[in-house]
């Protein structure tokens, strides 16, 4: 690359789809302690120094006065933090905002709010105004657990749309910096690697801090040894007194009277044995997540069976104070090698609709394990490595 006179990656940000790590990129570095602070400082910029819609004073107060949600701490902003260039451009380091990152995050989902009265109904047409609100638009739509084929192609316009903005104003020209191409693969990352949340940085670094604070007990001889036996011994008291294997996080959809024959699902727990007297209408309680200490398990996620094949939890559901999985069997796109055990694709070119058979498991409150109860066979999961997208047959 040098030899052609190309020194940096500077110029392929500027391409899209140029890749340059083979991996997901991390919501938490790209946008809430990239795109958003670099964008929201030059928003400020703008209207404060440079147009002078309102007064730095008035802004600070106004965040005060804003009902943020507890935890979320914004230190008001310096004066330092929005000074620009001679020649009226918003500058690069501009770096500062007084925000971590997931205060970045909960004040970017409030500030159209906090920041719509102050400026003149005028500056709401602008493309100043505009950019920022397509920018929270598409961080709040990297928010959700789940997505659909149309939801990703939504995402993938929201990206554009703002950046197409954003590249028309002036003063942020030298704002543009590489997380704004990594933006550009959020959507594809997610047909790869599934919802941003599940490869955030967030909560991987939040767990630094049970290390931070085992070493802080020690007397700092042998720190690497004394703060892993620390937190060793925690891990096994969390165990002995079940913390990581109590009954999970439901997050409910609705609860409502099924009676045979009109729900797809509930049926198949009547054909399959799981319920007995057809004549009779049974509760169902719908879920659309669970959370089991570290893992969460979604409507939609990819999971491998325990034959082999690939499935996809259809639905979930509590029963007679039971919870179940229903996943659509896709029959041929997963085998595994008896003997090295690796799995391997037979059908690359199959189709999300072509599923064929279901399969119902009971999900006992186990982390990482859904075991089956009598029935058809059903799902082995383990969280950590048998979670396929569409990546795994696309």
């Amino acid at each position: 690359m040098q030899s052609i006179g190309v020194n940096s990656f500077e110029l392929g940000v500027r391409f899209p789809g140029f890749n340059l790590f083979g991996a997901p990129i991390d919501f938490q570095h790209a946008e809430t302690e990239g795109n958003l602070p670099n964008h929201f400082l030059g928003f400020m910029f703008v209207v404060i120094k440079k147009r002078g819609l309102i007064s730095l004073e008035r802004y600070n107060a106004a965040v005060r006065a804003a009902p943020l949600p507890p935890g979320c701490i914004v230190q008001p902003l310096p004066d330092s933090s929005i000074i620009g260039t001679p020649n009226g451009m918003a500058r690069s380091d501009m770096t500062y905002t007084g925000m971590r990152a997931h205060d970045m995050l909960v004040f970017a989902l409030h500030s159209t709010a906090i920041l719509r009265p102050l400026l003149p109904e005028s500056f709401l047409s602008s493309d100043y105004w505009l950019c920022w609100c397509a920018h929270v638009k598409y961080v709040t739509m990297l928010l959700q657990d789940e997505f659909t084929l149309e939801d990703i192609r939504r995402l993938d316009v929201a990206i554009w749309d703002m950046q197409k903005i954003f590249l028309r104003i002036e003063e942020y020209y030298d704002l543009w910096c590489p997380n704004f191409h990594y933006a550009q693969h959020f959507p594809f990352d997610i047909l790869l690697w599934g919802p941003p949340h599940l490869t955030c940085c967030f909560r991987f670094e939040a767990a630094n801090q049970v290390f931070i604070q085992a070493g802080r007990h020690t007397n700092f001889k042998s720190l690497l040894s004394s703060t892993a036996q620390t937190v060793a011994i925690r891990r096994a008291m969390d165990l002995k007194e079940g913390r990581h294997t109590a009954t999970p996080d439901i997050m409910e959809r609705m609860t409502e009277l099924i009676a045979y024959g009109t729900s797809t699902s509930i049926d198949a727990m009547w054909d399959s044995g799981w319920l007995a007297d057809k004549s009779t209408a049974v509760e169902v309680k719908w879920v659309a997540q669970v959370q089991m200490a570290h893992y969460k398990i979604v409507l939609h996620r990819w999971v491998r069976l325990r034959d082999g094949c690939l499935g996809q939890i259809a639905d979930m559901f509590c029963i007679m104070g039971k919870l179940f999985a229903l996943f659509t069997r896709f029959d041929g796109v997963l085998m595994q090698d008896p003997q090295s055990g690796q799995l391997f694709a037979l059908n690359r070119a199959l189709k999300r609709d072509t599923g064929t058979g279901l399969a119902i498991v009971e999900l006992n409150y186990v982390p990482a394990l859904l075991n089956h109860a009598p029935g058809p066979r059903v799902a082995d999961v383990r969280d950590e490595y048998t979670l396929f997208w569409k990546s795994a047959f696309l």
